[in-house]
């Protein structure tokens, strides 16, 4: 394969984790070339899309790299990527492939070798992530530029424009709405994950119920996700939370258990923001401020309550 690639490296995500995406290419998108659909597609429109779109992956990107999730192949756009990976490396071999699987236990793709590198989003992080890539473009054969003052000024122009993006969006009727309908998604997401698991794992018995518009409740073994969104103004969120608690020896009837001991376990707080990539959802407010769709968001507390299931609840935070 001619070695005048168009990108370094190319991207590969379900809708949902676009977000995360972005936010890994940011930390590497001015020292290295990046390919993401949402940034590329005029240039793709009008290139007979469907054959411009597969050639990114199958031949004009240098590195590919998959953010994996058991859905991903099985959308429009993610089957067209997957087949122009697969033909891909039954030529080349899997040098070119990076594998970020987002899911615990980690999964990958049935065709791809349980031996071959990948990168464990959980363990490293995103700037290990970003990290790993910048290696892997250097090992086949790219070039990682160095960064200069004016990359420097360049990325912090960015990083303005879009802090006062997020600020006047924010501090706006239009903020406060979408964050409301963001509590309303999750709570939808949460409902029907709690409904697939009584289907597929009755025996971990988790069941949801909103109380009210704004607090919704996982029950399961004795324990409670608890969460309730707190806003308190219609024209800004700046004192606006919304409170995630996993609390043990509560029942459906928020009762306490008989002899057991009411103990909270997890105590979260979330801003409603925005992405980079523009996504309304949800930045857990730590140092680590981990942005979240509400799918994602769902997908984690509920791992998070029935990881606290499976210990018993018996540690202290």
């Amino acid at each position: 394969m001619p070695d005048n690639y168009k990108y370094d490296v190319a991207f590969s995500f379900l809708s949902d984790d676009e977000p995360l995406a972005v936010e890994i290419a940011d930390r590497i998108r001015e020292r290295v070339g990046v390919f993401i659909f949402s940034e590329s597609q005029k240039e793709l429109i009008g290139n007979d899309g469907i054959d411009q779109f597969g050639n990114v992956f199958r031949e004009d990107s240098r590195l590919v790299v998959v953010l994996y999730r058991e859905q991903w192949g099985q959308t429009k756009w993610t089957r067209i990527e997957e087949t122009a990976i697969k033909t891909r490396w039954l030529d080349c071999g899997f040098e070119f492939l990076l594998m970020v699987p987002l899911e615990t236990p980690v999964k990958l793709p049935k065709w791809y070798p349980p031996t071959w590198i990948w990168a464990d989003i959980k363990r490293y992080g995103v700037d290990g992530v970003a990290g790993v890539i910048e290696v892997r473009v250097q090992s086949v054969g790219g070039t990682v530029r160095n960064f200069s003052a004016v990359d420097d000024a360049n990325q912090l122009r960015n990083e303005v424009v879009f802090e006062s993006a997020r600020s006047h969006w924010r501090d706006s009727n239009e903020g406060v709405f979408a964050a409301g309908v963001e509590v309303q998604n999750l709570f939808v997401e949460l409902q029907r994950l709690a409904k697939d698991i009584s289907e597929q794992a009755p025996e971990v018995a988790i069941q949801f119920r909103k109380d009210g518009e704004n607090v919704g409740k996982l029950y399961g073994s004795g324990f409670q996700l608890q969460l309730v969104w707190h806003s308190r103004f219609v024209n800004t969120l700046s004192e606006s939370k919304l409170y995630a608690k996993i609390i043990a020896a509560y029942n459906m009837a928020d009762y306490v258990i008989e002899g057991g001991e009411p103990k909270i376990l997890r105590d979260i707080r979330y801003d409603a923001d925005l992405s980079k990539a523009g996504a309304t959802g949800w930045r857990q407010t730590n140092a680590n401020e981990r942005f979240f769709t509400s799918a994602q968001l769902a997908d984690f507390l509920l791992r998070e309550l029935i990881s606290e299931i499976r210990r018993g609840g018996n540690h202290t935070e």
